[in-house]
């Protein structure tokens, strides 16, 4: 299965989810969007990722989604976020995702997120401070957000599962039914 997992990135944590996605998803291709557009016809199915900044996904998905729709609201697709409020989620994605892609979508998920403050510019974190002061009291509080990776794993095996459905055959030695991928 060729599948490309087209991302763009800010303080690192969407790279991070998409290489922990690649490992699990053998013939995957990451792609940083920041760096170019990758032709989505070439693949199978595609996933999308993108950390967020105040409730809005990167500025290079948004062209690409812009860009590519016509190809890619006919495959198989996924999208994933980054951010590190998860009560926010709904909101988030709804803002980001036109109806029509969040239900064309296998999947639509937040996989979690990091802050570290020490990352940002003073600019940014002023805003930050304005605009999400709970996300610095739990970094002082020592209750750091972080990618979750059983999410992503199960993200990454539901995905797969979906695309490219094993087969179920009864193994003979074992005496079981077992899942068995061509």
């Amino acid at each position: 299965m060729n599948i490309l997992i087209a991302y763009t990135t800010g303080a690192g944590s969407t790279e991070r989810a998409a290489r922990l996605l690649q490992e699990h998803l053998p013939g995957a291709v990451r792609a940083n969007l920041a760096e170019g557009f990758p032709e989505p016809s070439g693949y199978d199915a595609v996933i999308l990722g993108s950390g967020i900044w105040f409730g809005k996904i990167g500025k290079p998905l948004r062209q690409y989604l812009t860009q590519y729709w016509e190809v890619l609201k006919e495959m198989d697709k996924a999208v994933f976020i980054c951010h590190a409020l998860p009560e926010e989620t709904r909101e988030i994605l709804r803002a980001n995702f036109s109806l029509q892609m969040r239900n064309s979508c296998i999947l639509v998920e937040s996989l979690g997120g990091e802050l570290d403050p020490s990352r940002l510019s003073a600019v940014d974190r002023l805003r930050l401070k304005a605009r999400k002061p709970q996300l610095l009291q739990m970094v002082r509080e020592g209750l750091v957000p972080a990618i979750d990776v059983a999410k992503a794993l199960e993200f990454a095996k539901t995905f797969r599962d979906t695309v490219d459905p094993p087969e179920v055959v009864f193994d003979q030695k074992t005496r079981r039914l077992v899942e068995v991928r061509q």
